[in-house]
């Protein structure tokens, strides 16, 4: 039978594609970011050092809240209210 080659953990040339694949990654969350602040400038007139100082998924959260005439209603209430 064959002997199986055993290849090295990362050529040269894959080590460098892997590199850029990811400064790729880190521009698209830099720009992402950037499109973010961008959305809360001209939407809701914060600028980005009101921002910085935040919790980022906390103040999404307060940014996507919902009116409580919105919000989702457990089935078992709107069956008690109607009987």
């Amino acid at each position: 039978g064959r002997t199986k080659r055993f290849r090295r953990p990362f050529s040269r040339r894959e080590r460098l594609r892997q590199i850029r694949i990811e400064i790729f990654k880190k521009e698209r969350s830099i720009d992402n970011m950037n499109y973010f602040y961008k959305q809360m400038l001209t939407e809701y007139h914060l600028l980005p050092k009101d921002i910085d100082g935040q919790d980022y998924f906390e103040f999404l959260e307060v940014i996507n809240a919902k009116a409580p005439e919105d919000q989702m209603v457990d089935s078992m209430e709107i069956y008690k209210q109607n009987s």
